[in-house]
């Protein structure tokens, strides 16, 4: 199984999942040339993907959604209150519903969705599975329920939304409307709230890569969302987590099922 981050940011996120010979992308917040060619830069073709997964509708995760979806051939996939309320993206571009909670198949990946908590028509993350491999797609969420973090488990890739700090949010240039917005329980998760769940899903987990994901251009930085979590996980002893930061407008990361990272410690 390997994935690849696209690109995550309020400018636009998109995500390649490939496993048992099919690809899948999930969301698609830019236009359908510039998916190609961080397709191709990710050294695979677009020809090779079979469906595309919505988290919901919002500009940064669908506007680029319908065209991807007719230049490619492929799906949009998502629940219906999401498909309905991105339908001014996704045109006439052919559609599956995927109910939250349900799981589709796609060759051999295995796709299931649940409920987050965010200022969207039926938002959701997703848990990709392949055989004995599991990725936990997290972002673009006001709060962790236990609903949520469940998921967590068993997952050998995490993909965490770790959006603000909330001093530079206080202390920033948006509207106040705009910051309640962000800090609230449908807004976006904090680099703090994300450090404190990291931490205590670190107790119960075998070793985990952590993707800090969806950082704001305007209110976090790689460094201040990196502290935050490896404090937290050092202050709770943690050893078996290693964190890397995806960036916003590039090719960044990749993640792959065979390899073998673990070396005992985050710190030392």
């Amino acid at each position: 199984m390997e994935v690849w981050s696209l690109a995550s940011g309020s400018s636009g996120n998109a995500f390649l999942i490939s496993a048992g010979g099919v690809s899948v992308l999930l969301d698609a917040g830019f236009p359908a040339r510039h998916m190609c060619s961080r397709i191709e830069r990710a050294g695979h073709s677009p020809t090779e993907i079979g469906a595309l997964f919505l988290t919901h509708e919002h500009s940064d995760h669908a506007s680029g959604a319908g065209v991807t979806s007719r230049a490619l051939k492929i799906p949009v996939v998502a629940n219906e209150p999401t498909l309905e309320a991105a339908r001014r993206y996704i045109g006439n571009a052919r559609t599956a519903v995927l109910p939250t909670g349900e799981t589709a198949e796609i060759g051999e990946l295995e796709v299931t969705s649940f409920r987050t908590s965010h200022d969207a028509a039926e938002p959701v993350g997703y848990v990709f599975r392949h055989r004995n491999s599991k990725v936990c797609y997290v972002t673009d969420t006001g709060v962790l329920t236990p609903e949520i973090t469940c998921h967590f488990l068993g997952a050998q890739l995490l993909i965490l939304e770790s959006n603000h700090d909330p001093r530079r949010l206080a202390m920033g240039p948006y509207p106040e409307i705009l910051k309640r917005r962000i800090a609230s329980r449908v807004g976006h998760l904090s680099n703090a709230a994300a450090a404190t769940a990291l931490a205590k899903h670190s107790e119960q987990c075998d070793p985990t890569v952590v993707w800090l994901a969806h950082l704001s251009e305007d209110n976090n930085t790689p460094s201040l969302a990196m502290e935050c979590s490896k404090t937290a996980l050092h202050r709770a002893g943690s050893r078996n987590v290693r964190l890397e930061v995806a960036r916003r407008n590039v090719v960044s990361l990749r993640w792959e099922s065979g390899e073998n990272w673990w070396q005992g410690s985050l710190f030392g």
